[in-house]
């Protein structure tokens, strides 16, 4: 049950889209693409609602409750990433990875270490098939993952990835290859 609450946490989370309210206090969401707010919206229906996001945090109502998240990192969606990724601190302490982008990056990106057992083995080759499947009907794919990172975890990648923002040369190279993460 974790997991389905990550995946609709992660759609509630990691996202460019913007919070408005109605004259009536409805919530309803501003996004460049269609993609990303039906994304959001998808998360609200199944009770994990985006309210708003303030400078440094997101907040939530995730099945009937409230929560507030420290954003630590935002990586927004590129055309040379082909995935968006935020890292959040929650009221217990923890950190955490969420990310979604192209099957291609993505896959990538997932290593062996959710693969390190014949059951994550299984899990990882009976979702490349579902992608190969979906691809194959002509729909669209895409792939959400969430890592769980502890605080020197967090603090080692933050430390290159604050040098690689404030570069002076190639700092968008830079930036993208820091804001490679592996989701084991």
């Amino acid at each position: 049950m974790e997991y389905v609450a990550d995946f609709a946490r992660a759609l509630s989370v990691c996202h460019a889209v913007i919070a408005e309210r109605d004259e009536k206090g409805n919530i309803y969401y501003q996004a460049q693409s269609p993609d990303e707010s039906a994304l959001v919206d998808g998360a609200r229906v199944n009770g994990f609602e985006f309210r708003d996001t303030g400078l440094a945090s997101i907040t939530t109502c995730e099945m009937g409750e409230e929560k507030q998240y420290e954003v630590l990192a935002n990586m927004e969606f590129t055309s040379d990433r082909a995935r968006s990724s935020v890292i959040l601190r929650d009221s217990e302490n923890k950190i955490t990875l969420y990310s979604k982008g192209s099957d291609a990056q993505m896959l990538r990106r997932l290593g062996r270490g959710g693969r390190n057992s014949e059951k994550g083995e299984q899990v990882y080759q009976a979702g490349v098939r579902h992608l190969d499947e979906f691809s194959n009907l002509g729909l669209r794919t895409l792939i959400v993952a969430r890592r769980k990172l502890t605080q020197e975890e967090f603090d080692e990648w933050n430390k290159k990835y604050h040098e690689a923002a404030t570069s002076l040369n190639n700092r968008t190279e830079a930036v993208n290859t820091v804001s490679t993460v592996k989701i084991r």
